[in-house]
């Protein structure tokens, strides 16, 4: 679906470029008719330079209904970039205009010319200090985002969530192996009294702050359980811990919904049973550990692409500069030639009259 509109703003993009060198011819043709459309081409343009300018914010932003597609900001910058073409146009016919009345010695020609300059210059002062400083004010601004500071903050807060477990896995690891060697050493007598094994196992999972604790054998049969055990008795164990006690390691795990950290490890001194543990953990801690995370993430990611966003803000600096640019400088243009045109329709008409047309008369 993506390849059939990139081609289509592809085919319209190279449909723009071949019409724009009958576009400059016409744009540069002076008679009154033209002039009259160029005056009508100049607003659409102005209100099309103001609309594409909104919807390039827009697909920036990833406002409705442009969202996030890189496809849509490229295919807006390519409009951007005709319009700036076009406008170039207006102003570089306006000026020729200008400078070839002059050459003819049009009357008020030098007139024009001065107003036309010092115009532009107002207008394309601002425009272009604005543009300079937005550029530099996103440059500073994005790297304090990366500063020293910023960088040591983020992945310290992520050091600090991962020892956070690390350390809730340590302390159940270490609570599993002093309450196996407490059970192996009694373990003559829980074979013989059921009741004292349960009575024992609430004792020490109190002691060591379990939430619960079961013992059962590798066929799933429980010898002896502590607190609310539904949970452990109802999970299913990874593939690989049951080898991995047998083998005598104390196998930590979290849990499918990650609320708690659990320990698995083998009983010695028992035939065939296997001690069971589970610790709760404060859901919104492990909220904050994972909004850590995601942030962390999100932020590497970011200082990644840190080198190709710079480039892409930069070009849409220029390209909306130059847009503000050559709209600025058409304005002035439009300024000097209304403050210009009737001090040259004056002082032809007073040539005339000097010339013996005394019915020649300033236009109202």
């Amino acid at each position: 679906m993506a390849a059939p509109i990139l081609n289509d703003r592809q085919a319209l993009f190279s449909s723009f470029t071949e019409k724009m060198p009958k576009f400059m011819r016409y744009l540069f043709s002076d008679n009154e008719k033209n002039r009259v459309w160029q005056n009508k081409l100049a607003i659409a343009l102005l209100v099309a330079v103001f609309l594409s300018g909104v919807a390039t914010y827009g697909a920036l932003s990833e406002a409705p209904p442009f969202g996030n597609d890189p496809d849509t900001v490229i295919w807006l910058l390519n409009l951007d970039l005709i319009l700036v073409l076009m406008i170039v146009g207006l102003i570089a016919r306006r000026i020729v205009s200008v400078w070839s009345g002059r050459k003819r010695g049009l009357a008020g020609s030098h007139l024009h010319v001065r107003l036309v300059y010092i115009f532009s210059i107002l207008a394309a002062v601002p425009a272009i200090i604005m543009t300079v400083f937005s550029a530099f004010f996103f440059h500073f601004g994005v790297q304090t985002w990366f500063s020293e500071r910023v960088q040591t903050a983020v992945y310290e807060s992520q050091e600090v969530a991962q020892a956070y477990l690390e350390e809730h896995t340590q302390v159940i690891r270490a609570d599993t192996l002093a309450m196996e060697n407490d059970l192996n050493r009694q373990a003559d007598l829980f074979m013989e009294n059921d009741k004292a094994f349960d009575r024992i196992l609430q004792t020490q999972s109190m002691l060591r702050n379990l939430s619960e604790a079961i013992v059962f054998d590798s066929y799933g049969r429980v010898y002896a359980r502590s607190g609310l055990t539904f949970s452990l008795e109802f999970e299913d164990l990874p593939s690989n811990a049951m080898d991995r006690a047998r083998m005598g390691e104390a196998v930590v795990m979290t849990s499918s919904n990650d609320d708690r950290v659990r320990a698995l490890v083998k009983l010695d001194n028992f035939i065939d049973a296997y001690l069971y543990v589970g610790r709760m953990i404060d859901p919104r801690v492990l909220s904050h550990l994972d909004a850590t995370k995601r942030a962390s993430q999100d932020y590497m990611a970011l200082e990644d692409r840190y080198g190709d966003m710079q480039v892409t803000v930069t070009l849409i600096f220029v390209v909306v500069g130059l847009l503000l640019l050559f709209t600025a400088i058409w304005f002035g243009l439009l300024l000097a030639r209304q403050l210009a045109q009737p001090i040259s329709e004056l002082i032809d008409t007073a040539d005339r009259v000097r010339s013996g047309d005394f019915s020649a008369r300033v236009a109202e």
